[in-house]
């Protein structure tokens, strides 16, 4: 085989699955860069109880999965190539899956025993894309008891209060307007 076509093949061979990974990203973070940041930075901002070890399991079903099924997978023209994106796709999916579908699972049990008189919830898989943001007008969760507005911590795994000046931006006007509240810069 000539050292060109080889080099062609071995380009593509790297390419597409760091394409995948790159595609995966944006599918489920948002971006590579908030890929990477999740990854390497943002591992404290979810306060959930063992979702770490959660993360190591599901990784390790990941790699009983593809060294189980997919390396052994009948090899066509580029079969390396789709190996390692299927492989890629697995190692990023699976682990967001079982860590998203436990912090949903837990947000959902939370607010329940918290028992607002109003409430609405965005999944996980939005949240990725949303947050964190220095300056956001996007909630995991909000609600309202007793005529007090709230919001979901993911960090805190919690409702806390919302300020004055936030809730306005953040809730349905609909709950303030049951609740007879008018936003201070109105009064």
């Amino acid at each position: 085989m000539e050292p060109r076509v080889l080099l062609k093949r071995s380009g593509i061979k790297t390419v597409v699955p760091f394409l995948t990974l790159i595609f995966l990203s944006i599918i489920v973070f948002g971006g590579f860069g908030r890929f990477l940041a999740f990854g390497l930075f943002w591992g404290n901002r979810l306060g959930a109880p063992y979702w770490f070890v959660l993360a190591i399991f599901s990784l390790v079903i990941s790699y009983l999965i593809v060294y189980l099924i997919v390396l052994r997978l009948p090899k066509a023209e580029y079969g390396e190539c789709a190996q390692r994106s299927i492989s890629i796709s697995i190692f990023v999916i699976l682990p967001v899956a079982f860590v998203g579908i436990y912090a949903e699972v837990l947000r959902r049990q939370a607010i329940a025993e918290f028992e607002p008189d109003r409430v609405f919830q965005n999944l996980f898989w939005v949240s990725l894309h949303n947050a964190p943001r220095d300056w956001q007008f996007y909630l995991h969760a909000g609600a309202m008891k007793d005529c007090v507005p709230y919001a979901w911590s993911y960090r805190a795994m919690g409702m806390y209060e919302l300020k004055e000046s936030v809730m306005f931006n953040v809730l349905p006007s609909k709950w303030f307007d049951e609740c007879g509240i008018k936003p201070y810069y109105l009064e």
